[in-house]
Parts: structure tokens; C-alpha cells; sequence
């Protein structure tokens, strides 16, 4: 695999040789990755109009961010930039029981965005384990700095919506860890579908996306249907 060095070379030789090229078009078509076409792109230049390269460079490149609608439930649909994996783990209250969680979620630009979903059986249950999953998120990162804010999604239960904004720890405390940590940013919600069917949502962002407006566009993206009958 080509290295980071490499590629920044190489997007230097294709700017140069191609001024309609710029090194922002490059990155955004083929982000800090060796793209099969380039080097045909590079050798062609002085020859061959810059549009007709530039048309020549996309479809050997993919974009780092790929959005796409994803429909993660019958009641949600997430703004995703790579095709999704689909898993399912369990998380475990000491003493209560075990609650089983649904996940989709992928890895583009140096973070993982996933969205994660659990049936509880009542609305007192949802408070209860949506208490939980919150605790036990927190004790995944006991020395960073966690913010924790009010928000606000369509269609979801009125005050169930917070979102976590996870920084890295201190240094001192960064020295001693064992993983380099660059930080997460979680939103959580309900949806009610009826008196037995309440369903706790979890949107993640892991990591620091490498573009500025992926966290937003992730988070914007999600959202509700307007029906609330059981799957």
C-alpha cells in the first residue's frame, strides 16, 4: 500500500501537470489514497484537455465521504457516508438483566459513525436501561472530558434527547493510555410506538472525522418517519 508521503507526492505532480486539478478537487475525490487512474492522469496531462482528465480521474477514485440513505429501521433512516455493517451485542446491567442492541455502522475519513437501537417494553424499562447505556458509555472513558447537552430530533419522545460530546483526556492522563483516544460525539433519543414498544436510539460519531462537516452532516441526517406501529 502506497504511503501517505507518496500519495501527497503524487496529488503534487497531478496539480501541477493539470491546473483546472486543484489540490482540493484531488482530495476530495481521492483523499490521502493512491487512485488507479492517477498515474494515467499524470502522464497524460501535457497531452489531453484538462476537463477531459478530470472527467478521465473520477471514475478510477471514490469519494472518502460516500452519502448515502439508510434505512436503519422501519422507523428511522440514517445519513451514512459508506455502506454500513450490521451487528447485533449485549449489554449488561449488573444485577437487572441484559439488554440486546442492534448496530449499523461504518468507518470513512478516520471515524466510525454508527447507529445503535434497543426495544425496551415500557416507557419506565426505556428510562432504565437509556440511564445504563449512558453509565456505561461514560465508564468506557473514565479520564476524558464528557459534555453532556440537551437535543433535539423529529419525531422522538419530548426530553429524551441528549448528546455527548467526549474530548480527549487530559494529558497526563493521555500519557498513560494505553490507545490514543481522538475524541466521540453521541446523540441519544426514544421513540414511543405505543405503551409496550419504546425504542432507545444511539447515533455515534468515533474518532475525528478528516472532513470539518462530517460530524454535522451525520447527525442531521438522522431521522424519524411518522409511523409508530411495531415492526
Amino acid at each position: 500500500m502506497p504511503s501517505f508521503d507518496r500519495v501527497r507526492c503524487l496529488r503534487r505532480r497531478v496539480v501541477r501537470s493539470v491546473p483546472a486539478i486543484s489540490t482540493a478537487t484531488f482530495r476530495s475525490v481521492c483523499g490521502d489514497k493512491l487512485c488507479p487512474m492517477v498515474l494515467i492522469v499524470v502522464l497524460l496531462a501535457r497531452r489531453w484537455p484538462p476537463g477531459l482528465l478530470l472527467l478521465l480521474l473520477l471514475p478510477g477514485c471514490s469519494p472518502v465521504f460516500n452519502w448515502r440513505d439508510v434505512a436503519v429501521t422501519d422507523n428511522l433512516v440514517a445519513l451514512l457516508p459508506c455502506k454500513p455493517d450490521r451487528a447485533t451485542r449485549t449489554l449488561e446491567i449488573p444485577g437487572i438483566e441484559r439488554i440486546s442492541i442492534s448496530m449499523s455502522g461504518c468507518a470513512a475519513g478516520d471515524a466510525t459513525f454508527a447507529i445503535a437501537q434497543a426495544e425496551a417494553g415500557s416507557a419506565a424499562q426505556a428510562a432504565m436501561w437509556l440511564g445504563a447505556w449512558k453509565s456505561s458509555t461514560r465508564a468506557q472513558w473514565p479520564d476524558a472530558q464528557l459534555t453532556e447537552v440537551v437535543a433535539t430530533v423529529g419525531g422522538a419522545d419530548a426530553a429524551s434527547g441528549s448528546r455527548f460530546t467526549i474530548s480527549r483526556a487530559a494529558e497526563g492522563a493521555a500519557r498513560k493510555a494505553s490507545v490514543q483516544f481522538a475524541g466521540a460525539e453521541i446523540l441519544w433519543f426514544t421513540r414511543a410506538v405505543d405503551a409496550t414498544h419504546v425504542t432507545i436510539y444511539q447515533a455515534m460519531v468515533l474518532g475525528k472525522p478528516s472532513a470539518d462537516d462530517a460530524a454535522a452532516t451525520f447527525f442531521e441526517g438522522v431521522r424519524l418517519s411518522g409511523r409508530r406501529s411495531p415492526a
